[in-house]
């Protein structure tokens, strides 16, 4: 009876589905945004062009601040003709978290807004402020795209010019050599959340095959052979500054899934030579556990595009932090006097690209690295350098190998991750302003030190500092990071910080028995030994009088 009475007070304060509940359709006829769960994201997604999807926390207090902005937002949409073949909803992510786990949400990331097309797990991030006006024009901007490509599908000749173009400012293009249906799919999709910033494009329809019955069994075992191939994606980086000295293409090669069909109009047989050597590519493969073989789904190659269209080496600034200390893990390298030596700077940058190549070159890699330059004297990099940390004016950094929590250290006053040449000034002013002094290594290689920091909403969620106490070495960096990329270090990290709870948790639960053992001794009642007859004529009814007055004056 009490559980039952429990159960029907706690009730109200979960929130319910408007689309299990059957009131999506009175919200979205009144303007309102559609309180939901993981089955009626589900839903949502198979009957919408877009779902422009709020995770937020309900006590957290930014939370409430977007969810009124977006609110706002979905009132002035009602108003001026509302959003066709799209909907606004919101989940609260402590309550369903499933839905932020399959979205690959971090928990540092909350409150996002997630535009969906489709597919429940695969949103990406919607580019834009937290206010409604902001908010509202990045909803228009993707309205206008809704149920249409933004994938180029190119004949050869037009493909080849586009991937030979050497004028400057010629942006990313992604090729997709993609025959398979899922991951057609999921090349549409990332292309949508890269719009007006990469170029996507597949090659142009192939001639389609004839009828089964007339092909003859030779020709049936090829285009067998042909399924099981291998696919492939290749990034071709921007003209820019920014990107000389670095790969003009990277590779990212898909083992094609058993058992799927063609998709014609998706061939990879289209003639797309280029002007690039392919000895300068990065060549990354998706693993196969197993025997199993892998297969592209658009999360993977969302975070493939986003780590390949940034050059791998750069140096930090405010402009350039934009894009690495957004979202995603970046290894950060503070050189003494990088800023002030010429020769310092091209040294550390060689060597940080040969660590890059190496990296690439890792068979068994999960984690992608952009690897960074910061100048460990620039009062810029104090507060990276204090949550890392290290000491101040490129002190010592200890030598803490393991990772732990950031401590929610917010770099958003940097904005959100945008357009991806725009921190190439800042680093280009820094660069010729420095390049006049010419002098010498002034730091010694010892002095240098190394960091790998991950990022979500802006915010440092995990650092891991490569310990010095043997000395500075690129080889001992290739190390650090290797384990990073190969997952061994975060591994490491969770089981240190697992045995510190359990030692915590050892700690706290024996401080408790003592605390208890001590307050039932003091309250155990206790047992009176004493004459009843003398505890009845009380205490004093033997003690000596003292004298009278009287008595006192004889």
């Amino acid at each position: 009876m009490c559980a039952t009475a429990l159960c029907l007070l706690l009730v109200p304060l979960v929130r319910g589905c408007d689309v299990c509940d059957g009131q999506a359709a009175k919200k979205l006829k009144s303007g309102q945004i559609l309180d939901i769960s993981d089955e009626g994201l589900t839903q949502l997604v198979a009957a919408h062009d877009a779902v422009f999807l709020l995770l937020f926390q309900p006590w957290d207090a930014r939370s409430d601040r977007l969810a009124s902005a977006f609110d706002r937002v979905a009132a002035v949409l009602h108003r001026t003709g509302g959003a066709p073949g799209c909907v606004l909803a919101q989940i609260d992510a402590s309550t369903f978290p499933a839905v932020p786990a399959a979205l690959h949400v971090a928990a540092a990331s909350l409150p996002t807004i997630r535009v969906l097309r489709g597919d429940a797990s695969f949103g990406y991030p919607l580019r834009s402020g937290d206010t409604a006006p902001e908010i509202e024009a990045a909803i228009r901007s993707e309205l206008e795209r809704a149920g249409r490509s933004v994938v180029s599908r190119l004949d050869s000749a037009t493909l080849t010019n586009l991937l030979n173009s050497t004028k400057p400012g010629t942006r990313t293009r992604v090729i997709g050599h993609l025959r398979h249906p899922p991951h057609v799919r999921a090349f549409e999709q990332v292309a949508h959340a890269f719009d007006s910033v990469i170029t996507f494009v597949l090659p142009a329809a192939a001639a389609p095959l004839p009828p089964t019955e007339k092909l003859t069994a030779a020709a049936v075992a090829a285009a067998a052979a042909e399924e099981d191939e291998e696919e492939l994606v290749v990034l071709y980086r921007e003209v820019s500054e920014e990107m000389e000295g670095e790969a003009p293409f990277l590779e990212l090669r898909v083992a094609a899934p058993v058992g799927s069909g063609r998709v014609h109009g998706s061939s990879s047989t289209a003639s797309t030579s280029t002007s690039t050597s392919t000895s300068t590519s990065t060549s990354t493969s998706t693993s196969s556990v197993g025997g199993a073989r892998s297969s592209l789904g658009a999360h993977q190659l969302f975070e493939w595009v986003r780590w390949a269209a940034l050059p791998t080496v750069f140096v930090l600034t405010p402009s350039s932090a934009r894009a690495y200390l957004t979202d995603g893990a970046s290894g950060v390298l503070f050189v003494p006097g990088l800023s002030t030596s010429v020769q310092t700077r091209e040294y550390a940058t060689r060597r940080m690209r040969r660590l890059a190549e190496r990296l690439g070159a890792q068979a068994n890699a999960t984690e992608r690295l952009w690897l960074l330059l910061a100048d460990s004297h620039d009062r810029m990099h104090t507060r990276l350098r204090a949550q890392l940390g290290l000491g101040s004016e490129g002190g010592s950094g200890g030598g803490s190998g393991g990772g732990g929590n950031g401590g929610g250290g917010s770099f958003g006053s940097f904005g959100s991750f945008g357009n991806f040449g725009s921190f190439g000034s800042s680093s280009s002013s820094s660069s010729s302003s420095s390049g006049s002094s010419g002098s010498r290594r002034g730091a010694s290689v010892h002095e240098y030190e190394f960091a790998i920091v991950v990022f979500a909403g802006a915010r440092l969620s995990e650092r891991f500092v490569m310990p010095t106490t043997e000395g500075f070495s690129f080889d001992a960096v290739h190390t650090f990071a290797a384990a990073f990329a190969s997952g061994d270090l975060q591994r490491a990290a969770r089981r240190l910080e697992l045995l510190a709870k359990a030692m915590w948790a050892v700690a706290g639960l024996s401080t408790l028995a003592f605390v208890t053992a001590g307050c039932w001794r003091r309250l155990r009642p206790v047992r009176d030994t004493s004459d009843t007859s003398t505890g009845a004529a009380g205490p004093d009814h033997d003690a000596p009088r003292p004298p009278s007055a009287k008595n006192k004056a004889m």
